[in-house]
């Protein structure tokens, strides 16, 4: 069912006039009470967020972070900039030109500072630390080759990063003179370290490479040490997300699949082989853990539920390039993805889950399933709502559609009696 017809775009068929008539009275009331009441605070979710693109650098966007509130992102790519945009208005609020010799690759917010990490490409000052206002604190010495991956504790006390050499470092927050020291050196991969992730509870770190493997290392005091070893792509890992509360591990590569882990024992729970029709840049749970997204080569991306692995839905035509990096709002609702066609996305993930559900509880005939979604889709696109209701009159759905109508009109009056 496709629910995204304008609802007054068509005339409905002679036999259904009863209920189109219905229909169009439903279009008249709740445009009445639309022209007198702002429903868009009343409903709910963070006031000024919305769906936007954000100016990214002159080049692609290939790494991006969130900051920890969800007030702005912080993006890089191949153009050698870094950017912070506010989320709220899309606004340029700092920019670093040439922040890099060569171009971005990762970059990660700090917790605590509220400042940034960056690595890059090249030889020399591949990996920087930097304070809220993108002013430079730190050129980090270490790393000899390409600095492909970085992570940040959900403390901000340390952070890992992954080069071409197959090294993963650890450091550790600034002591007495201010600087981010070394600690650790782990040298377990046989190839490039491709992706770097902690997890929630600061615990374990996996690192995946090249060589096609992943390892997990249980994280103590500041210290790693080698827990299990997954193995089960035929081809690079390039991105790794744990779950919010830590029993699973998602992993995407080269291979074009997606795989879900047990970090307990290291077993593969699930293998989702062509994910996608290209290689997974990145892979990200939701905060709240009810679904997982992966961005590919192939310009998509795809929405996963986190308990059944289903596929939920597909965006395949937000972006124009690549999709090489992504990463949810902490409130679960909107996705921020950066792209090969020099965009940075804002988009709201919601959407097609909620759609689903209301037909799903209208289908039940569930009162309280139909008014949740209801609330939601309001608050997402009110005229949503009387495009749905003729799609089901033209599935003669009849029953479905009153169902619905009643539970918007009986809303609606809520609201108008409350205000």
């Amino acid at each position: 069912m496709e629910f995204t017809e304008n609802p007054l775009a068509r005339t409905l068929p002679t036999e259904e006039k009863g209920v189109a008539e219905v229909v169009e009275e439903g279009v008249e009331e709740v445009k009445e009470v639309e022209e007198a009441v702002d429903l868009t605070g009343w409903w709910g979710g963070r006031e000024g967020l919305e769906e936007r693109v954000f100016k990214g650098d002159t080049g692609r966007v290939l790494g991006l972070a969130i900051s920890p509130d969800g007030e702005f992102v912080v993006s890089g790519g191949n153009g050698k900039a870094l950017i912070v945009n506010s989320m709220r208005n899309g606004k340029e609020l700092f920019r670093v030109d040439d922040a890099h010799p060569e171009c971005i690759l990762k970059v990660a917010c700090i917790p605590n500072s509220a400042g940034f990490v960056s690595c890059s490409d090249g030889k020399s000052a591949n990996l920087k630390v930097w304070d809220k206002c993108l002013e430079l604190v730190q050129t980090l010495v270490g790393h000899v080759g390409a600095v492909r991956c970085v992570t940040v504790s959900p403390s901000g006390s340390h952070f890992a990063s992954g080069d071409d050499d197959g090294k993963v470092m650890i450091w550790s927050e600034p002591g007495e003179e201010s600087k981010w020291a070394r600690v650790q050196v782990l040298e377990d991969h046989k190839s490039w370290i491709r992706a770097v992730c902690f997890s929630p509870d600061g615990k374990q770190l996996a690192t995946g490479s090249s060589d096609v493997k992943i390892n997990l290392y249980s994280f103590i005091e500041g210290s790693a040490i080698l827990a299990h070893t997954l193995e089960g792509h035929t081809d690079s890992v390039l991105s790794l997300s744990f779950s919010p509360d830590c029993k699973l591990l998602c992993s995407g590569g080269y291979d074009k699949s997606i795989k879900f882990w047990n970090p307990a024992d290291g077993s593969l729970v699930k293998s989702i082989d062509q994910a996608h029709t290209s290689f997974v840049w990145s892979v990200s749970y939701s905060p709240n853990g009810r679904v997982a997204a992966s961005g590919a080569d192939d310009k998509s991306i795809k929405i996963w539920d986190a308990s059944t692995f289903e596929l939920k839905h597909t965006f395949d035509a937000l972006h124009t390039g690549g999709v090489n990096d992504l990463s949810f709002t902490p409130d679960s609702n909107f996705l921020v993805s950066g792209s090969s066609d020099y965009t940075v996305r804002l988009t709201n993930v919601t959407f097609p889950t909620t759609a689903s559900n209301l037909l799903e509880a209208l289908e039940k005939e569930d009162p309280i399933m139909v008014k949740e979604a209801i609330l939601m889709l309001i608050k997402l696109d009110k005229l949503f709502l009387l495009s749905a209701a003729l799609a089901l009159v033209r599935e003669r759905k009849f029953q479905e559609a009153t169902m619905l109508l009643r539970a918007v009109w009986k809303l609606m009056r809520e609201v108008s009696e409350r205000l």
